[in-house]
């Protein structure tokens, strides 16, 4: 009987003991539970943590993106103000600095981000409208509108501050041309449908859309939006993120080139030898594929395509419009300039699931080599040239297309006089 009990009391214990080990796994399994939800809770507020990061990220791209879009806004003003009180010799360098300054600003806004969050980014910036203001404050009107306007008296002293405060003796020539020039336009409003059929409108107007369209379908716009993409897809030896921050200063360098060579060589020899080089780059792009070869081919077009493809729009408008619709016509064909851009950057991902990437390089560089056949044929040469010589080509009154300008500024260096009596008869 005891001995009973004593197996009785034995199976107890075991009893307890397999209950006790029971608990055991379940406080075990508790625990487990319990750390796999302190994990899973740590890993959302990780993921939350690196999306609001994104987020602020996202909104410090949003905002240099705004940023962007406002200064672009004030293009067609300022290019319209540069064209009319510059000297021809300085109105093209002067006109493409405003590309290059814009590429100075988006990069400054890239190098601010990353020291500073989108917040104090942005009142940082409150400062560039403010200086800007206060700089608009000190400049005088343009010559032109106040020539048109009959104020001679204001566009002498215009012409005075705006030529280095001079006296009026050296800006005497310029006010006479004006005056003449004042007489024999007619002042019209610039909201009559006559001025839109005239020759002096849609030819320039055709002219500068032309040089959008070349840009913008030539690459311009998405070699720079999709750059990361597309350099993986060529098999860029650099990594993609890394080949793109270079792009950035190719672009800038481009611009920069164009500033220092306009003056030089003009427009029609660096608007053809940029778009032919152009299609020839992106021909042998099309050809090696993909490795260093490919990566250098696709930097030399971006270089080329920032020297030629977007600066030289924006220089040629403000030159060749007339005053009566000038102001009018810059923003017109700004408009429809960056709605071409708009139109290739949304199509992109569609052409590309279509036709594949060495076809859209190929319809670049078909686009490029149009370019250079029609700048051949149809770009006059603005470079040293007055606003009125150049609203004198676009009414059929002077050839500015067969000018060879490096020829006339050797011919406009050479010192001395030429004898009338050794020169051909007429």
């Amino acid at each position: 009987m005891q001995d009973n009990s004593y197996v009785k009391d034995n199976s107890y214990m075991q009893d307890n003991s397999y209950m006790q080990d029971n608990s055991y796994m379940q406080d075990n399994s508790f625990m487990q539970d319990e750390l796999v939800m302190q994990d899973n809770s740590f890993m959302q507020d990780e993921l939350v943590i690196q999306d609001n990061s994104y987020m602020q990220d996202e909104l410090v791209m949003q905002d240099n993106s705004y940023m962007q879009d406002n200064s672009y806004m004030q293009d067609e003003l300022v290019l319209t103000y540069v064209g009319e009180v510059c000297e021809p010799d300085i109105r093209g360098p002067l006109a493409s600095t405003t590309t290059l300054a814009a590429l100075i600003g988006v990069s400054l806004q890239l190098l601010l981000a990353n020291f500073l969050d989108w917040k104090n980014l942005s009142l940082l910036n409150v400062g560039a409208p403010l200086l800007s203001f206060i700089a608009l404050l000190a400049i005088p009107e343009s010559p032109h509108w106040l020539a048109g306007k009959d104020r001679f008296k204001e566009v002498e002293r215009s012409l005075m501050w705006l030529r280095g405060w001079v006296p009026s003796s050296h800006v005497k020539k310029e006010v006479e041309d004006l005056q003449t020039s004042n007489n024999t336009a007619s002042v019209e409003s610039p909201f009559q449908c006559k001025l839109y059929k005239d020759p002096t409108f849609y030819k320039p107007f055709l002219l500068v859309s032309f040089t959008f369209f070349v840009g913008h379908f030539g690459g311009m716009s998405t070699l720079q939006t999709y750059a990361v993409g597309i350099y993986e897809s060529i098999k860029s030896p650099i990594p993609p993120l890394q080949a793109t921050a270079i792009g950035g200063f190719i672009q800038f360098a481009g611009s920069f080139f164009c500033v220092l060579v306009l003056p030089f060589i003009g427009r029609r020899v660096l608007a053809i030898l940029c778009t032919l080089l152009t299609a020839v780059l992106l021909v042998v792009l099309v050809a090696v594929d993909e490795g260093w070869a490919a990566m250098l081919c696709l930097l030399g077009s971006v270089f080329l395509i920032n020297t030629c493809s977007k600066v030289i729009p924006w220089v040629l408008i403000g030159e060749v419009f007339t005053p009566d619709v000038r102001s009018i016509a810059s923003g017109m064909v700004t408009c429809l300039g960056y709605f071409l851009g708009f139109v290739v950057n949304f199509s992109w991902l569609w052409c590309l699931d279509v036709f594949g990437l060495r076809a859209m390089f190929v319809s670049y560089a078909v686009v490029s080599l149009l370019g250079a056949v029609v700048y051949y044929f149809m770009l006059p040469e603005t470079e040293g040239r007055s606003l009125e010589d150049v609203q004198a080509h676009f009414r059929g009154e002077l050839d500015l297309t067969d000018e060879n300008y490096c020829r006339r500024r050797r011919r406009e260096a050479q010192p001395g006089e030429t004898n009338d009596a050794y020169s051909p008869d007429v």
